[in-house]
């Protein structure tokens, strides 16, 4: 199993928890260059907004970047590939999920995601497609806080927990990951042929 560092958010408040924070100084290893994957290409507003956001969030817990930058529809195919293959940490951002998978697609980013060895945190939308790109064989559902009282999407995960097993994440929770240890904190739950388990520490 890969040695690489991967961390998987739900959502955060205000800023990252003191146990995710120590679990991140630890992970990131490298402090080069950090480089956010969008969810929507043309959305440069708020993408840019989250970004900064994210990265000041980095460094209230000491994790600061030489350079940062954002793949959008701002950069080309063949800069975005530079970008990631010189990366130390990509951020695959929040907001829709099938957005970020086509656009990841589109740009051909999939196998140079899989093949850089930079550390990779995924939020949301990016930590679902942290499987759909074959990084890893967890797979998540976030906000499940805001998710567990509607009755059509929890049929929706109950069948897709028959294919494979679910992490389902409360707000404020992470699953850390690198070879053959996963760290978990906060409210989290395993969906596992339809049954419900809760996982936090």
């Amino acid at each position: 199993m890969s040695d690489r560092f991967l961390a998987f958010f739900s959502s955060f408040r205000d800023g990252f928890p003191l146990e995710a924070a120590a679990r991140l100084r630890e992970g990131i290893d490298g402090r080069r260059q950090l480089v956010f994957i969008c969810t929507d290409p043309a959305g440069h507003e708020k993408t840019d907004h989250y970004a900064r956001v994210d990265r000041e969030w980095l460094s209230d817990i000491g994790i600061q970047f030489a350079q940062c930058d954002v793949l959008d529809d701002r950069v080309t195919p063949e800069r975005a590939w530079e970008l990631v293959r010189g990366a130390s940490c990509l951020f695959l951002m929040g907001g829709q999920t099938m957005w970020q998978f086509r656009f990841m697609r589109e740009y051909g980013l999939i196998e140079p995601i899989r093949e850089s060895g930079a550390a990779v945190l995924g939020l949301s939308a990016g930590a679902i497609n942290m499987a759909a790109i074959g990084l890893t064989g967890i797979t998540v559902t976030p906000h499940y806080n805001a998710r567990k009282d509607n009755l059509d999407i929890m049929n929706e995960i109950i069948a897709a927990s028959y294919e494979h097993p679910l992490y389902a994440m409360c707000d404020g929770s992470a699953i850390f990951t690198r070879g053959d240890r996963m760290d978990l904190l906060g409210e989290i739950y395993k969906i596992d042929h339809g049954t419900i388990e809760g996982v936090s520490p």
